[in-house]
C-alpha cells in the first residue's frame, strides 16, 4: 500500500497547480516563495517545506493533551 501522507497529497496537487501554470498572482508573494514575475506583473510562487518540526507537534500534543496521528482515510497528518 503506498504511504500517503499530507505533505504527498500537497506536493501532488501544487504540482498540478504549477504544470497548469496557476501558482501565480498578481501581489507580492514572501520571498521565501517568490519565483520570477511576468510582464503583466503577476509573480509565481511555489511551495516550501514545512518549518514545523515533530518537536513542536510533541509540544503542541502536550498543550492540548490529544494525540494526533493517522486520520479515519490513514493519512499521516505530521511527522517526518
Amino acid at each position: 500500500m503506498t504511504e500517503r501522507t499530507i505533505e504527498g497529497i500537497v506536493d501532488t496537487f501544487l504540482q498540478k497547480w504549477i504544470d497548469a501554470g496557476l501558482n501565480m498572482q498578481p501581489r507580492e508573494i514572501e520571498k521565501e516563495m517568490a519565483g520570477p514575475k511576468n510582464s503583466d506583473g503577476w509573480t509565481t510562487w511555489y511551495a516550501i517545506p514545512s518549518q514545523v518540526t515533530d518537536s513542536v507537534i510533541d509540544d503542541f500534543e502536550e498543550l492540548i493533551g490529544q494525540q494526533a496521528g493517522e486520520n479515519e482515510w490513514g493519512i499521516s497528518l505530521y511527522r517526518s
